[in-house]
Order: structure tokens, then C-alpha cells, then sequence
């Protein structure tokens, strides 16, 4: 049985003053998955987030939520979908005249009918789990970055939403990469689990493989002499522990976890999985 996706876009296309951002563009979402768009710096990562989300509305071509064209829909479809759906957006967009817990408990005041009591106790849940609870009464402006983008991330969660959209949301949610040795680099997640991990580790993987090493060795090809041969292994690793006191050991015990995730050989005619 085909998986029907979850978002679909055919052939999508947007101009703006006469300059095209995207261009035929083609892709599909599923249920359950962790799916990352890439791209520079004005490519149109946050053009597509919009278009998902009805901000923007394509010039060309067809976005489809569960096999129907969001197009189509009636306001009572088209509503009940955004109802499924959260976006965090790049600049946060917090209020300024609201705390840290308003901030959060808004989307529940105005789209449920949940008591007070309940919308404190679901806002507080995401408080402690992005580790706001000492500023949930503070203002925006009181705190600081890095606190703002997890009160933007609680918002974002708040609702249980079904799709959550995050614009750069590496930088968002306060995870970051970097760079080790010359040939190490690590990447700390600090509101995942170790299943949301592997799960993003899987992902990465998959990717690598399937398209990642294909390109590698477009580039390698170009760049070398076809009499020059050699090859490698990508490994990675994962671990837990408290980031904030016990960073050089999480990145030990993950090199403790290492284990082959993706080959190139030129001898092989490219690369081997």
C-alpha cells in the first residue's frame, strides 16, 4: 500500500518583482518524519514555510494536505487544518506586553475551550520543559535571546500540533554544531531525547546516503585527477547528559558510540552505502 503524504508540493512557483524564488517546485511529507530544507541564504526556505501555512499562495502549481489541494478547500477544511498546525517563526515574534507564560498560554486562550486551570497546567509543562520556569513571569525584554527563542519553541508546542514548522529552527530551539578535529564534528540537541535523537540521526542518514554521497562524489570526480583514487567512512555517534555541566563527556561517550553510517569508494565507481 502507497503512504499518502502527509504535504505534498507539485510543482510550485513563486515570483517576486519579477525575480523567481521558487521554481517548479516538487516535494512530499510524510506522517512521522523529520524532513529539513536546505538552502542559502534567500533560496526560499522561508518562502516554502509560508506557502504551507497559507501566508503566501503560489503563482503556479498545487500544494496538497493529506492528498487534497489546500486551494480547494473550504474555510471550514482550510481552518481545521491550520488548527493542525504550529509555525515558529525566525524572529520569534514574541509580545512585548506579555510574559513569558502569557506569550505561551495565548494560542490555548484563543482556540480552545480549556479552563484556566488546564491552560496553566499545559503552559507550565512546556515552562519546565525548555527551562523557563524562573522567568515565566518576566517580559520579553527582561530576558535573554536564547530564552526568548525557547518562549517562542513553548508556544510553538503548546497545542500538541500535529506539524510543527520551524524556520531555522537549529538556531531556534538553541542546538548548535561544532567542529571538534579537523575531521569531527558534533551537534547537541538540548530538548531532545535520545529517541528523537536517533530518530533525527536515522534521517540524517538516510539522506547522506542516498543523495549526499552521490553529490560527494560529483565533487570529488571534479576536483581530482581521474588517476587519484581514495576512500572513506562517515561514523557517527550519539550520547546523553547535561550539556551544561557535562559537555566534554557527552561528546566522549559518543565517540565511544561511534559506528558506520555511510562509505565512498572510488574503486567502487563512487560510493557504497
Amino acid at each position: 500500500m502507497i503512504k499518502e503524504p502527509l504535504i505534498e508540493f507539485v510543482d510550485v512557483t513563486k515570483s517576486f518583482d519579477g525575480r523567481t524564488v521558487l521554481d517548479r517546485v516538487n516535494f512530499k511529507i510524510f506522517e512521522g518524519e523529520v524532513s529539513t530544507l536546505i538552502g542559502l541564504s534567500g533560496s526560499g526556505k522561508s518562502v516554502t514555510l509560508k506557502h504551507i501555512v497559507g501566508l503566501l499562495k503560489p503563482d503556479w502549481g498545487q500544494i496538497l494536505y493529506r492528498g487534497k489541494p489546500i486551494d480547494r478547500m473550504s474555510n471550514k477544511e482550510w481552518n481545521a487544518t491550520l488548527a493542525r498546525i504550529s509555525y515558529m517563526f525566525q524572529n520569534n515574534a514574541l509580545f512585548d506586553s506579555m510574559t513569558v507564560f502569557d506569550n505561551i498560554a495565548l494560542a490555548l486562550r484563543r482556540t480552545t475551550s480549556l479552563t484556566r486551570k488546564e491552560i496553566a497546567e499545559k503552559v507550565m509543562a512546556r515552562i519546565e520543559q525548555t527551562e523557563l520556569t524562573d522567568v515565566a513571569h518576566k517580559y520579553p525584554a527582561e530576558i535573554s535571546g536564547g530564552m526568548q527563542k525557547r518562549t517562542a519553541l513553548a508556544r510553538a508546542l503548546v497545542t500538541d500540533p500535529q506539524i510543527v514548522l520551524f524556520n531555522k529552527h537549529f538556531g531556534l530551539v538553541g542546538a548548535f554544531s561544532t567542529r571538534q578535529t579537523i575531521d569531527e564534528f558534533a551537534s547537541l540537541l538540548p530538548f531532545s531525547n535520545r529517541e528523537e535523537a536517533e530518530h533525527i540521526m536515522n534521517d540524517f542518514t538516510r539522506d547522506l546516503q542516498e543523495h549526499g554521497l552521490e553529490s560527494l562524489s560529483a565533487l570529488i570526480r571534479k576536483a581530482t585527477s581521474s588517476e587519484e583514487c581514495f576512500e572513506f567512512t562517515i561514523l557517527g555517534g550519539l550520547a546523553r547528559g547535561q550539556p551544561q555541566v557535562e559537555l566534554d563527556s557527552i561528546i566522549e561517550f559518543a565517540r565511544f558510540d561511534l559506528r558506520p553510517i555511510a562509505r565512498f569508494s572510488c574503486e567502487r565507481g563512487g560510493n557504497s552505502k
